[in-house]
Order: C-alpha cells, then sequence, then structure tokens
C-alpha cells in the first residue's frame, strides 16, 4: 500500500469524510469548467448551442447559383467627358477672393453656381475711352426713348378720345412705335450695368466680375493666387465633377468577340476584396494601333469619393454562358496571414469543421468557389470569425494541463 494511502487509512473518520467530500467538489467544478468551453476533436470544433446562439452564428445550406465566366483585366479610372473644366479668365485684371469661402485650396468641393473668386478689371487708356463713349451714347438712347415713349403715348391717347372716326392704319402706326421705343429704353436699360458710372474717362473703376463654378465639383488646380494679374484667357482653375467615374478598359481584339458589352463590369481595388459594379456605357472605340485592343467604358458611382482618375483598378468581364457554380457571401470566408481562404461547415448540431476553399473570380454578392464545398453542406455565414477564435482557443493548453 503506497505510503500516501496509510496516512489516509490512520485519519478519523469524520475527517476523512471531509476530505472525499472536498475533493469531488473540485472535480465537478474542473468539469463543469470542461463543459463550458469549446473542445476540438481533430479538425472538428464543439459548440454548445447556447455558445452558438450568443455568438450569433447563422448557417444556410449550399447551393448552386447560375454564374458566368468572367476574365480578369486592368483597368484605368478616368474623368466622364465634360465633367473637368478649366476655367480661364474672361478679361485682364486681378483675382480677388472669394466672398462666401475665402482663397480656394485643391481638393475643395464647390457647388453648382457658387462664386470662387471676383476679377477686378483693369481697363487701358483706348479701353476706358470706348466705355466712356458707350456710356454716353447708351444715356442718350435711354433719352430719346423716353421722349419717344411719352410722344407716342400722347397721341394714341388722343386719337382714341377723338369723336370723329380715326383710320385703323393710323392707330396701328401709332402702336408700333410706342412698342419700339419701348423696346430701345428696355435694352439701353440693360447694358447700364455693365458700364462705368461715369462718362469721363479716367474717372471710373468697372465692378469685379463674379466667376461661378459651372457644376458642382471639387477643385483640381489652382493656377492663379489672389491679387495676382492675370490676362484674358489664363487659366484661374481647374474643377472636375468625380461622383461618376469612367473606367477604361483595353481588351484584346481576340477576347472581344467573348466579352458582353452589354453585361455590367466587377470593379475592385488590387488592395482590396471589395467589388462594386459598374454599368456599360455605349461608347464605340476604334482599335488602338500598335497595341491591338479596343477600350471599352463602364460608368462607377463614386458618390462616397472613394475612387480617383487615373487609379488602377482590376476589372472583370462576364464572357460565355451562365453555369451552375457554388457562390458564397464574403461573410463567411476567412483569410489567414498567407492569403488562404477558409471557411466553416456544420458538421453536427454542436459540430463545426473548417475547410479550406479555392475561390474563382469574385462576383457582386461574393466569390465563387472552385474547390473545398458541396451542395447541401450548412455553412456558417455569419460567425465564422468567432468559430475561428474559439477553434485555437481550444487548442491553446491550460492551466491545469499538466
Amino acid at each position: 500500500m503506497p505510503p500516501s494511502v496509510c496516512r489516509l487509512a490512520l485519519l478519523p473518520p469524520v475527517l476523512l469524510s471531509v476530505l472525499v467530500l472536498s475533493g469531488c467538489e473540485r472535480g465537478e467544478e474542473r468539469e463543469s469548467k470542461v463543459a463550458e468551453q469549446p473542445s476540438r476533436e481533430g479538425n472538428v470544433l464543439r459548440l454548445s448551442s447556447q455558445a452558438q446562439q450568443a455568438a450569433g452564428l447563422v448557417a444556410r445550406k449550399v447551393a448552386l447559383q447560375p454564374v458566368r465566366d468572367r476574365i480578369p483585366l486592368t483597368g484605368w479610372l478616368v474623368t466622364m467627358p465634360g465633367r473637368q473644366v478649366v476655367i480661364r479668365s474672361p478679361v485682364a485684371g486681378f483675382v480677388l477672393p472669394g466672398i462666401a469661402k475665402g482663397d480656394l485650396q485643391p481638393g475643395r468641393a464647390v457647388a453648382a453656381g457658387e462664386e470662387l473668386a471676383a476679377l477686378e478689371v483693369l481697363l487701358s487708356p483706348q479701353d476706358q475711352a470706348q466705355l466712356a463713349g458707350s456710356k454716353a451714347e447708351t444715356e442718350i438712347l435711354i433719352r430719346q426713348s423716353l421722349v419717344a415713349i411719352e410722344t407716342a403715348q400722347t397721341q394714341l391717347n388722343r386719337l382714341k378720345g377723338a369723336p370723329g372716326a380715326v383710320a385703323g392704319s393710323k392707330l396701328l402706326e401709332l402702336q408700333e412705335s410706342l412698342a419700339r421705343a419701348r423696346i430701345a429704353h428696355e435694352e439701353a436699360q440693360k447694358k447700364l450695368p455693365f458700364l462705368p458710372q461715369s462718362a469721363e474717362p479716367g474717372r471710373f473703376r468697372p465692378k469685379p466680375i463674379a466667376l461661378t463654378a459651372p457644376m458642382a465639383a471639387r477643385v483640381l488646380a489652382v493656377h492663379a493666387l489672389p491679387r495676382q494679374f492675370v490676362n484674358a484667357g489664363d487659366p484661374l482653375w481647374t474643377l472636375a465633377d468625380w461622383t461618376t467615374l469612367w473606367v477604361r478598359v483595353p481588351v484584346f481584339e481576340g477576347d472581344l468577340g467573348r466579352v458582353d458589352r452589354r453585361d455590367d463590369a466587377d470593379v475592385s481595388a488590387p488592395e482590396t476584396r471589395q467589388v462594386q459594379r459598374a454599368a456599360a456605357v455605349a461608347v464605340p472605340q476604334p482599335t488602338t494601333e500598335g497595341l491591338r485592343t479596343v477600350d471599352l467604358f463602364y460608368a462607377l458611382d463614386n458618390t462616397p469619393g472613394r475612387w480617383r482618375p487615373g487609379q488602377a483598378v482590376t476589372v472583370s468581364l462576364a464572357v460565355g454562358r451562365a453555369q451552375e457554380r457554388i457562390v458564397v457571401p464574403a461573410s463567411a470566408i476567412l483569410w489567414d496571414g498567407s492569403g488562404t481562404a477558409w471557411a466553416y461547415v456544420r458538421t453536427g448540431p454542436e459540430a463545426f469543421a473548417r475547410r479550406r476553399l479555392e475561390l474563382g473570380h469574385a462576383v457582386k454578392d461574393g466569390f465563387v468557389v472552385q474547390r473545398g464545398l458541396q451542395p447541401g453542406q450548412d455553412l456558417v455565414t455569419l460567425g465564422a470569425d468567432v468559430l475561428y477564435g474559439e477553434q485555437f482557443k481550444a487548442e491553446m493548453p491550460t492551466a491545469d494541463e499538466d
């Protein structure tokens, strides 16, 4: 008999019973802790129903979907035609800061019709003399038109009130003269805001010309600074609207017949796996000489401002007819440090197995699976990251293990 057993046999019966009960309680506590923790048998992770519910696990049957094959290509983002404009100075003068928001800086968003800056016009002596002459002529025309309106209106009122009959042709002539005089007066009044306040050369300064944004866009470049002198035609700012960009995709002539040019394109950045759809744009393009490629264009929504013109993107275009393939959502896929894709399959009520996947091209709802899954399997679509963490937790040795 071992010495430890002999020592226990010599203890009083009451004390012996207390030690036995204490050992049983500790054993039960250890067993309960083990039951609460996830266990791993081979490549299968076991997780209780309560733990699954707490982790928010969701699983669904793997099913086949009609998917078309796609060819991966490289495309470049470009600004839509007509959505980039260079604002130039209409006349020579000095650039004044904008009234609303101060100086413009590259990258700032501007609204359609927003005043970007004002232009203080610089006039030569010859220009001042011409404007002074136009001012005098306009004032004379206004006075003459007022006199003509008053005379024609007086004669028309007198003839209409005459007791005798008046020839209809005379009334028509007076009405026509009155209408012409009014038109001349209105046209002369419209010229006044653009003419100097004084008709004397050298004693007036024209009003600054407000320069506004022709569309909602962003400032790409600033070519002139406040208080800088510019000549007529000099560039002031370059604006571009990036809310919608075009994707230019060069396609070889041999592949052009296979590509469905009516179907949308899947666009993704090389550093991410997020796929965004781009609508096909019917813009026929000639073959690029020496390269034997044809450019296809697709419209990409860029309202959040994620993309930039000139950026290279990965583009996949649909070819051939649709075939039955397995498609899994992106939320079901786990990526390890080496870029390998994994997913969890439910093999029992409380059992999950990790499967390595061989993926095909990306689609809008996820990825095409070439190998690793079979139709009818229960795929974990939500909570796969929780299972991944629990699996490695189960593999770690606990403090009680010796």
